[in-house]
């Protein structure tokens, strides 16, 4: 394995389809009108060093990183919005799950040994540490907006 640092960083933003479920026999402060959301963000870097002792043999060492977030609002939209113009306005805005935030760190030693031809033993230890965050949660027992029920 030739020696490599990669770095990685991905933002994602998911928005689903809006939900109508007037119809379904729910408690009156349960929204009728929503869409659910994640909004994700995480961002990495991964190195690994290759050291060929012999033809036979090899040492990997290497270690990553990474950071990430992510948080999942609800959006709850007005019937008469959607009714008058077909639309899911999004007019209250709450939090469907609690932000988190992950991050993580390891290293790892690799031998790769090649005793014979057509047999190779590998074997490998890893170390991780992780530390996650999530901001404090209270779920909703109602909703303001009335006009969304």
């Amino acid at each position: 394995m030739p020696n490599v640092l990669t770095t990685d960083n991905r933002d994602s933003e998911f928005v689903q389809v809006g939900s109508d479920i007037r119809g379904l026999p729910l408690p009156p402060t349960f929204p009728r009108l929503f869409q659910t959301n994640l909004d994700s963000d995480e961002q990495g870097a991964r190195f690994d060093l290759a050291i060929p002792v012999s033809d036979r043999f090899e040492v990997t060492l290497g270690g990553d990183w990474s950071t990430q977030f992510n948080a999942r609002p609800l959006l709850i939209s007005s019937v008469a919005v959607l009714e008058s113009q077909g639309l899911f306005d999004g007019a209250v805005e709450t939090v469907q799950t609690p932000r988190f935030d992950l991050d993580s760190l390891g290293g790892f030693a690799q031998a790769r040994w090649k005793p014979i031809d057509g047999l190779t033993i590998e074997g490998g230890l890893r170390w991780d540490r992780f530390r996650y965050d999530v901001e404090p949660y209270t779920a909703p027992v109602h909703y303001s907006d009335t006009d969304s029920r």
